[in-house]
């Protein structure tokens, strides 16, 4: 069983710390130059998160599970900014590998389904990247469907008509 507890001050600096370095290597899985991606990151949270755990709208938890509260990942939710207010968004699941495969991550999404629908939501999205099956597989089991899909290239080398 887990709870979902509110990101306490003392948590927030692990938490950053962690989803950088997590939003980094996903981005040099992208392609993207190491530096880059580590600088992209960090300027992407402190942006959607300036008063950190305390910014408005965006509701930041660890995910504890056990009699002893122990902390096994971090959930962050949100407005989705595509589609309104009236949709949830999950910024970030993150489960602590150690916990993996035992049905927290399943059991902090459905707590986010409860967040969501108590606060009023009629619809939750989040993005994946294209990579994580594990995750993608995940969703599609509670339900989630694809909704878009961007594609990109490499740009690097032009083809060339070939003449005759």
């Amino acid at each position: 069983m887990i709870q979902l507890q509110p990101m306490q001050e003392s948590e927030f600096a692990g938490y950053k710390a962690q989803t950088v370095r997590q939003y980094a290597a996903q981005l040099e899985i992208e392609g993207v130059d190491p530096e880059k991606a580590r600088a992209n990151a960090l300027e992407t949270i402190d942006k959607l998160l300036p008063l950190k755990h305390e910014t408005p709208a965006q509701h930041l938890f660890t995910i504890k599970s056990g009699e002893e509260n122990v902390s096994v990942g971090y959930l962050w939710l949100g407005t989705d900014p595509a589609a309104g207010a009236h949709s949830a968004y999950i910024y970030e699941i993150f489960v602590r590998p150690e916990f993996r495969g035992q049905g927290v991550g399943t059991a902090a999404l459905r707590e986010a389904e409860r967040w969501a629908i108590q606060s009023g939501k009629t619809k939750l999205a989040l993005n994946v990247f294209w990579h994580n099956e594990g995750a993608r597989r995940l969703y599609a089991r509670l339900g989630f469907i694809e909704t878009r899909v961007r594609m990109a290239k490499s740009v690097d080398t032009v083809d060339r008509p070939v003449h005759s």
